[in-house]
């Protein structure tokens, strides 16, 4: 994971996108399209296909897929349980064939998985254990989003925990989550296949009253956005965010989601990606100011 930009330039450049967004107890939807991040002024067509041959072929790209909300129901841990520990890759092992080629795979980890030491537990306080992080890993997830309303279920002890876990693995980005307030305000950054991206990520509110300001990034704190909004956006060819927000159960677009969007928008996201209802809601284009376009997913 990198927080600090690397060298990167105003480039033409397309963003291949296969989303599929998951809950391991409900099930899975996936789709394929394409952006050119703040390039594109009309919002491109879903498209299942590869580019077609040409210019396009010449420039820059990548595969993304997105997975949702990985929550560790007592039920979830319970069949992942073996005679030496657990082992959750069995939930996966029907669906990789759906995003496995990707270059980035976005999952949100929606457990803290400090391991024994602090209980494992399911609803309502979350603890996965730390075999959680190693399987997510092990299915491919390599930008990891942990802002969500259970990060703080078990303390900053645990978070520091589940973030120490998330070290042990090569990812490409982890967010969302914080052992400092330097942490907090460090942009994480990525590059694959001459793309720098910056990835960040945001969450409406933790159920647990949170330890510090900096535990968990929470997107009320409009100082903090546009903070990490501005940098992302004058250090990366791409900026991706997630947003974990919405009404739980419902798929319909609140309010507050809209709100956000827009702000996020006009302060340079590529993507967006929504998280937390844990059923699927409408993809929306908006239109940035400065007329480029912002899929909000």
């Amino acid at each position: 994971m990198k927080m600090r930009p690397g060298a990167h330039g105003s480039k033409r450049m397309w963003l291949i996108v296969a989303g599929a967004a998951f809950v391991i107890v409900a099930g899975l939807f996936c789709y394929t399209y394409m952006i050119a991040p703040r390039l594109r002024t009309e919002a491109p067509k879903i498209n299942t296909h590869s580019p077609v041959s040409g210019e396009d072929d010449e420039l820059p790209s990548l595969r993304f897929a997105a997975m949702g909300d990985m929550l560790a129901h007592d039920s979830v841990v319970s069949q992942a349980r073996t005679t030496s520990g657990y082992d959750f890759s069995g939930y996966f092992a029907e669906i990789r064939t759906l995003y496995q080629g990707s270059d980035v795979v976005f999952c949100n980890a929606e457990s803290p998985a400090a391991g024994h030491e602090y209980g494992i537990s399911g609803y309502p306080t979350f603890n996965a254990p730390t075999e959680f992080v190693r399987d997510l890993s092990g299915a491919g997830c390599n930008m990891i989003n942990l802002a969500n309303n259970h990060m703080a279920d078990k303390g900053q002890a645990a978070v520091n925990a589940t973030l120490d876990e998330w070290d042990k693995y090569e990812m490409l980005a982890v967010a969302g989550a914080n052992r400092s307030v330097d942490e907090q305000h460090a942009v994480r950054y990525f590059e694959e296949n001459d793309i720098t991206v910056a990835f960040l990520a945001f969450a409406d509110f933790s159920n647990a009253v949170l330890p510090h300001s900096f535990s968990v990034n929470l997107y009320h704190d409009t100082a903090l956005v546009e903070t990490l909004m501005e940098e992302a956006r004058q250090s990366a060819d791409a900026v991706i965010v997630s947003m974990h927000w919405g009404t739980e159960d419902s798929h319909e677009v609140n309010s507050d989601q809209r709100q956000s969007a827009r702000m996020l928008a006009d302060l340079g996201a590529d993507v967006i990606i929504g998280t937390g209802p844990h059923v699927l809601q409408p993809v929306e284009w908006l239109t940035r100011t400065d007329g480029a376009q912002t899929l909000t997913w």
